[in-house]
């Protein structure tokens, strides 16, 4: 072994475990800038990596790269989670809250810090609508929203579901939570209202087949096959507005305020354009601007 390789066994205390094995350990890699040993006995050592970054407290996250938006790049530094309230009569997009975390956190978990800013600086704003991407499709995040008297608008992340169509057929609906007509198993049912009490969706085929199939069990009834999609069942897939309606798109386009206004903050203000700063605390003073 070469003179670093034993004082670096010597140190993290396994040359008895080495001998008494009969083998030896090298050192491929150990990017140390500076190694200080002291005494004989090498109870005390300073040790400096160069790669270990000044500010410990910012973590590796990821974001959309700037050329192929459709990956990802690895950054270091900070996430700021910014709500804006948007009135669209007013033509009024407004920051009202605002939260740093580390690079790697989860952007849902900076919700519940949002909301508890917004009812302290901004009591008299109660929120009809939340709409989010789909860093916020958690069970927790749909809970707190209703929990607020709000409905959610979140795009649904599939995750590991299979969207396959026989797997969908097994399922009986589809990627956006619509039933699937039982004659026609390719076919979605027609949206027939919402229960705001029992919080479900109802759902009917209108006798699509026109009678074609005489031995369909449903044709004497007004509206022939219906179902019910339920949100206490489904509560992140089912929402109050519907996700294949039209009226959930063209809320959900409203999303795009965010974008405009982290391009604001980034190009604009240069407020978060590579901040210089150490610690979560000094970055969460920096990002409100």
């Amino acid at each position: 072994m070469s003179e670093e390789t034993q004082r670096l066994v010597r140190l993290f205390g396994v040359e008895s475990l080495l001998q008494a094995h009969h083998v030896s350990m090298q050192v491929l890699s150990f990017p140390l800038e500076a190694l200080e040993v002291r005494g004989t006995t090498l109870e005390t050592a300073t040790i400096r990596c160069p790669r270990l970054p000044a500010d410990t407290e910012a973590k590796c996250g990821f974001r959309r790269s700037r050329t192929h938006p459709g990956k990802t790049e690895m950054i270091f530094g900070y996430d700021t989670v910014t709500t804006l309230s948007i009135e669209p009569q007013l033509g009024l997009e407004l920051p009202i809250a605002c939260s740093t975390a580390p690079g790697n956190c989860f952007e849902g978990h900076q919700l519940p810090l949002n909301l508890e800013q917004l009812r302290r600086r901004h009591p008299q704003l109660k929120p009809r609508l939340d709409i989010a991407d789909c860093g916020y499709d958690a069970i927790e995040c749909y809970n707190l929203i209703r929990k607020e008297g709000s409905i959610p608008l979140i795009d649904y992340n599939v995750r590991n579901e299979k969207l396959a169509q026989g797997a969908l057929i097994a399922r009986g609906y589809n990627a956006k939570g619509t039933p699937l007509t039982p004659c026609d198993l390719s076919l979605p049912l027609s949206h027939n209202g919402y229960d705001a009490n029992a919080k479900r969706h109802t759902y009917c085929c209108r006798k699509v087949c026109r009678g074609q199939n005489p031995e369909c069990p449903f044709l004497s009834n007004k509206l022939g096959y219906s179902q019910h999609m339920s949100i206490n069942e489904h509560p992140r897939l089912v929402l109050e507005i519907p996700r294949e309606s039209k009226r959930f798109q063209l809320l959900y386009n409203l999303r795009s305020a965010s974008e405009r206004h982290n391009s604001t903050a980034k190009v604009d203000l240069h407020i978060l354009d590579a901040p210089r700063c150490l610690g979560v605390e000094n970055a969460s003073l920096l990002a409100p601007g």
